[in-house]
């Protein structure tokens, strides 16, 4: 493989040697390599917590969030669209009332009250 000593090009740590010889060498290295993995799989250092996969009570409070995060999106969605019909309805109400009157009062031919 090429690249030399200090132009590694391969992901394979420094020259083990027996005894531990290259300890600290192979720490920088499995750090650097984990780095790079954390950085392509999108993991944030800050937020991750080793072995939190596998604890059932973490994914089940996850789990909660996120259903609770869903349905509140849900009813936001709904008020929107509630309010978005009531909007509509508003500016046919008023479109009617311009074409049928020019905008003030109620039309002559309808009266509210009693009917002599």
């Amino acid at each position: 493989g090429g690249g030399g000593r200090d132009g590694r090009l391969d992901d394979r740590p420094p020259s083990r040697g027996r005894g531990g010889k290259n300890a600290h060498a192979q720490e920088a290295f499995r750090e650097e390599r984990n780095g790079r993995l954390r950085d392509a799989f999108g993991i944030d250092p800050s937020s991750h917590k080793e072995g939190a996969a596998f604890d059932r009570e973490v994914q089940e409070s996850k789990r909660a969030e996120r259903q609770k995060a869903k349905e509140a999106a849900a009813k936001a969605e709904r008020k929107a669209e509630r309010a978005r019909i009531r909007e509509e309805k508003r500016a046919a109400r008023a479109r009617r009332r311009e074409e049928e009157g020019g905008g003030k009062g109620r039309p002559s031919g309808r009266r509210r009250g009693r009917s002599e």
